[in-house]
């Protein structure tokens, strides 16, 4: 498969390891990944003013995914989420909900 991201935890790099900070790192590895689907994104980044965890996978990560998908339909994609058990306590509910 392609690897669309990567997210590596570091339990001394607590700031960068909030929910919203994490999904916007993987859009932009996903866009940095597949640069064809960047002007539909920055389409989909304009028409959205989401700033909530769950507004911005619905609506931003998800349709990323969808665009790269559909510009390379019959390859398996993934993103790759290293050292989770460096995660503070800080958001830990919300990283568990997203990764369901």
């Amino acid at each position: 498969g392609a690897l669309l991201g990567m997210v590596f935890f570091n339990f001394k790099e607590i700031s960068t390891q909030g929910p919203t900070t994490l999904l916007k790192s993987i859009v932009y590895q996903i866009a940095k990944s597949c640069p064809s689907i960047c002007s539909d994104l920055l389409e989909v980044l304009k028409e959205s003013n989401e700033t909530s965890v769950e507004g911005i996978f619905d609506r931003v990560l998800l349709k990323a995914w969808e665009l790269v998908a559909s510009k390379q339909p019959s390859q398996k994609h993934l993103i790759i989420f290293d050292a989770l058990d460096e995660c503070g306590l800080e958001g830990s509910k919300t990283r568990r909900d997203l990764l369901q």
